[in-house]
């Protein structure tokens, strides 16, 4: 017959972020004096208090619906100072203290059409606080068991985003006011088919595109927000002129859990590409082209109840996107000047990343114990992320970050 169940929920999230970096003058080659003088000061923190209620229905036996609201109260404090040359004083690009609100509001029926046929329907809009503009985000997916065996599934959706906060509070060098601003939008198009091949092992392949538009960029500059990390200064208005793209084909063959054996293996061919204020389609920072990775596991038997597990999880890809500089003009600023023209053409070494551990289970009445060890990095890569200025050698050296950590727990589960 008829039901609901109705679920709320109310929470508080926070994220920051803090960077404060100096620069060390030698008294000397030989000697370990100095002083040390301002070089960047950078501070980023945004809040959320949410609640969100949900109302799932059983309409019929073959008719159910999912709805929601998703209310959201939000902060930021933001500022970056930093300075023009090695030794000069600080200088801000900007300071922001501000708040907003965002309305989300889902519906979305499923379908039971036969045994064999599943369609879901539905609607998403967001309301942002700093934008004038209420979205319409429609969805829509089918999946049809064709056979024991296998599947076919098609999707589509509308999605919408804002950015981190304080993009909406940046004002028009040209206006000094805010900038007018919509969501950024994209229409995401998947296609796949399911196989399951044994008892314990599928295989599945997934091929999606999606369609990048209103993306905020950076008017006179090859600046988009389709590559957003962190932004800390802002020279020009932001309009949404910007686009791009993202197609790929997906390949999963799982292998579940059984007797103690587990496998995972995926790979990833992709294209990522997006256009700036200039209408010149370039590369994405995360246009690496190709990934692939693999999760094992095996666990044995010990004293009859205890359970002794070795994992790993190896990941080989394409390299990150670089952008070459002018070494001229670098050396005599004494900072990397990128090319903007031609950003992220280049591309780093592909990359060789594993994560392996082993876990000991000790399985009692009332309790599991578990101790373990990881390590994350075992395989010692380092990642290319761009070029640095070397002082004391006055010339450009390789931008690396290296990690290797350890990690040895103990847990107990009642």
């Amino acid at each position: 017959g008829n039901s609901s169940i109705l679920l709320s929920t109310l929470g508080y999230t926070s994220n920051l972020y803090d960077n404060v970096t100096q620069f060390f003058e030698e008294d000397a080659d030989t000697l370990n004096t100095g002083t040390l003088h301002p070089h960047e000061n950078r501070r980023n923190v945004e809040s959320k208090v949410e609640l969100a209620s949900r109302l799932y229905s059983k309409v019929n036996k073959k008719i159910t619906n999912d709805s929601g609201v998703r209310v959201s109260l939000l902060n930021v404090e933001s500022f970056s100072f930093d300075v023009d040359a090695p030794m000069s004083p600080f200088t801000e690009n900007y300071s922001v203290i501000g708040n907003t609100n965002s309305i989300n509001l889902y519906s979305q029926f499923k379908f039971m059409l036969t045994p064999n046929l599943d369609i879901n329907a539905g609607v998403t809009s967001t309301k942002f606080g700093l934008v004038d503009e209420f979205t319409f985000e429609p969805r829509f997916g089918l999946k049809w068991q064709y056979s024991s065996f296998a599947y076919l599934g098609l999707a589509y959706g509308r999605h919408a985003k804002y950015e981190e906060l304080k993009t909406y509070f940046y004002a028009n060098p040209e206006t000094s006011l805010r900038n007018e601003l919509r969501l950024s939008k994209a229409d995401h198009y998947v296609a796949s088919l399911g196989f399951n091949l044994t008892k314990n092992l599928s295989l599945t392949i997934e091929g999606y595109y999606q369609s990048l538009f209103d993306v905020p960029t950076i008017e006179g500059t090859s600046f988009s927000f389709a590559n957003y990390t962190r932004l800390w200064e802002v020279d020009g208005p932001i309009n949404n002129n910007g686009s791009g793209t993202n197609i790929g084909i997906d390949l999963t063959l799982e292998h579940v859990m059984s007797k103690g054996f587990y496998f995972l293996l995926t790979g990833s061919v992709f294209n990522s590409k997006y256009t700036d204020a200039h209408q010149v389609e370039r590369n994405t920072l995360f246009n690496r082209n190709w990934i692939s990775s693999l999760a094992i596991g095996k666990e044995f038997v010990v004293k009859g109840k205890n359970l002794l597990g070795f994992n790993a999880n190896a990941t080989y890809m394409g390299g990150g996107r670089l952008t070459p500089f002018f070494e001229e003009e670098s050396i005599i600023s004494r900072e990397v000047q990128y090319d903007e023209n031609r950003l992220y053409e280049l591309q780093a070494n592909p990359e060789f990343w594993l994560n392996a551990g082993i876990t000991y289970k000790i399985n009692k009445p009332k309790s599991t114990r578990t101790w373990g060890l990881d390590f994350q990095n075992a395989w010692l890569t380092s990642q290319k992320t761009g070029y640095q200025y070397n002082f004391r050698e006055d010339r450009i050296d390789k931008d690396e970050v290296f990690f290797f950590l350890p990690n040895f727990y103990y847990k107990i589960e009642f």
